[in-house]
């Protein structure tokens, strides 16, 4: 049945089913020899890199060496006789083009430092080409080998080539840079100086033609960026005619929006949308300088008739309401206004003659109003105000030494003990009583009685403690005593606030000022000089501290109307000192404007008759029925009285305050009938009914 002949297949037939038998069979080491060729073919196309795995440690934990185990696997792997072999090799081989190609730099001329040029090339054979730029660096490349089309070399080779190629790179690279950089820059310049041309006219054009010749300003800022193209991410910098055509198009842009703007609110009720169309208008006119079409024209001049009819309909309530609280600020508003709008009328005339007064008249007539319309706040904030003003013109009568319970300087050079024959000794203590001094005190700066004049002179000793001029083993202490001492002794008030004026006049020490200021604010976040020092403080913090002593000015005021805190505990004293000193302290009564700036009451003409009506009869508490409206001050918020019967209070201050608060010294036993939530109280003394701040009173003991 093997025959391969016709003829043998027709005589000799194969039977039905027949199966020739096999000739090979597969074995195993057959199919691994046909595996490991396929897998030598895969090999051969690729370029391979044998890696060899190193465990650091058996226990397979991160971050763990093990270097004699690593040392071993270096050993018995044969990586040390694999790297011999690698290194008595040529591990560095080029083609002989790659090599020309990376080290022909190797060959710049160094007699025109200059010019940096290259040495020609004396041969076109690239093994000749090699061999000059090995030779042009007179180093010993004695181990470099050459073959028919590469070059072979080693690791020592290789660090001097790189060398000298860097080095030679460092120089050659700044020079192209710089000859590149000018050459784009000059041609950034040409390019601008083509486009500036067409800029000017169409600006020129867009100017005189207005909205009309956007689409041409528009072509020719195009054609300015396509022109530049993208020189302009290399060179930040824009010409004059192109910023020139920009602020154009956008005006000229707004100028259109503008346009349909006045044209649609032309079209609605005046009185919505009265406020929109004067900023249109005020738009429009900014815009001036461009040329307007007609139909601009013409919509500006229907939108100023319009307004200048509805002016005087809406300048006059605006007015008489500014004149009847006096907010400066509402008047200055409706006499600008009413400039702009050219209008006017007799309450703006009263407007401007109000203005134009001075200041301290101008917060005399505002104090008066703020009484008229029964605002306590604002009436303690008009006081404030003509203090500071008669304070800033008259301050040279309020310096430490006119202090009215200060002691005669040769009282208190006498009061320490020395012979009679040093007088010059004398008169050195006289003349810097009130003046830095590292030495404790003798005695107290005002006359006080023997045994507090001790106290204040251990007073003294605590301040040059917590400044740094005594040993202290915690200066938050010393300073507590301080403050414990002026909370509890109000006679030793002013002379606290005199010892610390002293020690900040004239001292030398510009760390031991800055602890003396702290002990200052302190002082008046606890408690109040009293009168006739409180405003020697306020000019001597306006005229020596920053920002003119605000921050010092508006703790004196709080102080004074509101009270003090509690004095802090020793631990709580450096955080009151560095919040005080990084943050904006400003009190509601030292703002510069009252009317501006505080609440100002919803306008009821009928108060000053309330007031009146509440005020004048001579009746007393008990008298008043529930039925009784309580008059209330016209700046404070709605809030519901407390009816607390017939409670006795002791004032802790003088006040003398105009109606409708009540007029008391301290001492006084004050009746409190109605306490409101916002602090103002309504009290009674001596058949006088008025409205007392809480902080001024405290509970009277039984």
């Amino acid at each position: 049945y093997e025959a391969s002949s016709a003829l043998s297949d027709l005589l000799f037939p194969k039977p039905k089913g027949f199966r020739r038998a096999p000739t090979t069979r597969s074995t195993i080491g057959s199919q691994f020899k046909s595996q490991l060729g396929k897998l030598m073919d895969v090999l051969r196309q690729c370029e391979p890199h044998f890696v060899r795995c190193i465990k650091p440690n058996q226990i397979k934990r991160p971050r763990e060496f093990s270097a004699p185990m690593v040392l071993e696997q270096l050993r018995y792997s044969g990586i040390f006789e694999a790297v011999a072999i690698r290194r008595s090799g040529f591990p560095f081989r080029h083609r002989l083009e790659r090599f020309v190609h990376l080290f022909k730099c190797l060959l710049l001329d160094h007699s025109q430092p200059r010019r940096f040029a290259l040495a020609p090339f004396a041969s076109r054979d690239l093994v000749q080409r090699a061999q000059q730029i090995l030779a042009a660096t007179r180093q010993d490349f004695s181990g470099v080998r050459f073959g028919n089309t590469m070059i072979f070399y080693r690791a020592k080779e290789q660090r001097v080539l790189d060398l000298l190629r860097n080095l030679a790179l460092e120089r050659l690279v700044p020079f192209l840079q710089r000859v590149t950089r000018g050459t784009l820059a000059r041609e950034f310049r040409r390019r601008c100086k083509r486009s500036a041309a067409s800029l000017g006219r169409a600006v020129a054009h867009a100017r005189s033609a207005g909205t009309e010749g956007i689409d041409d300003l528009e072509a020719a800022i195009a054609c300015h960026a396509e022109l530049l193209g993208t020189l302009v991410a290399m060179f930040a910098c824009e010409i004059d005619e192109a910023m020139q055509a920009k602020r154009l198009r956008r005006e000229l842009q707004q100028l259109l929006a503008l346009e349909e703007e006045v044209a649609a609110l032309l079209r609605q009720d005046i009185d919505e949308s009265y406020d929109q169309l004067i900023a249109a208008v005020e738009r429009l006119e900014t815009l001036s300088t461009i040329s307007h079409t007609p139909r601009q024209q013409q919509l500006k001049a229907n939108a100023r008739e319009l307004l200048d009819r509805n002016a005087a309909r809406r300048l006059g309530p605006e007015a008489e309401e500014a004149l009847w609280v006096l907010d400066k600020g509402r008047m200055e508003a409706v006499a600008a206004e009413s400039e702009r709008l050219h209008f006017c009328n007799p309450e703006i005339e009263h407007i401007r003659v109000l203005l134009a007064l001075p200041e301290e008249k101008f917060v005399e007539l505002q104090l008066k109003k703020a009484v008229e319309l029964n605002d306590p706040v604002r009436v303690i904030n008009r006081e404030v105000r003509l203090k500071e003003i008669y304070l800033r013109k008259n301050a040279s009568m309020f310096t430490p030494e006119n202090f009215s319970k200060l002691r005669a300087p040769m009282e208190f050079a006498c009061a320490r003990f020395l012979d009679s024959v040093i007088r010059s000794k004398r008169q050195e203590l006289a003349s810097g009583m009130l003046f830095y001094s590292s030495r404790p005190l003798h005695t107290s700066l005002t006359e006080l009685e023997p045994a507090l004049a001790k106290e204040a002179t251990q007073l003294f000793k605590c301040l040059l403690a917590f400044s740094g001029e005594r040993p202290s083993p915690y200066p938050p202490a010393m300073a507590l005593q301080v403050l414990q001492a002026g909370g509890t002794v109000p006679e030793l008030r002013g002379e606290i606030y005199m010892q610390i004026m002293k020690q900040l006049r004239s001292n030398p020490s510009q760390e031991s000022a800055k602890r003396y200021w702290e002990l200052l604010a302190l002082a008046l976040m606890s408690f109040a000089p009293g009168p006739g020092c409180d405003d020697i403080v306020n000019v001597f913090c306006r005229q020596n501290a920053e920002d003119e002593g605000q921050k010092f000015i508006s703790l004196l005021h709080t102080v004074t109307y509101d009270g003090g805190q509690p004095v802090p505990t020793a631990e709580e004293i450096p955080t009151l000192i560095s919040g005080f000193f990084a943050r904006n302290v400003r009190s509601r009564f030292s703002v510069a404007e009252a009317a501006g700036s505080v609440t100002v009451p919803t306008i009821d003409r009928r108060a000053s008759e309330k007031l009146n009506a509440a005020a004048a009869p001579q009746r007393s508490v008990q008298q008043q029925s529930a039925s009784e409206p309580v008059p209330e001050p016209a700046s404070a918020p709605q809030l519901s009285p407390k009816p607390s019967g017939a409670l006795r209070f002791v004032a802790k201050v003088d006040c003398h305050s105009p109606s409708p608060s009540l007029q008391f010294r301290k001492g006084d036993i004050i009746t409190i009938t109605t306490q409101r939530e916002d602090g103002w109280w309504l009290g009674e003394l001596n058949g006088q009914i008025g409205w007392v701040y809480n902080t001024y009173v405290a509970p009277a003991s039984e």
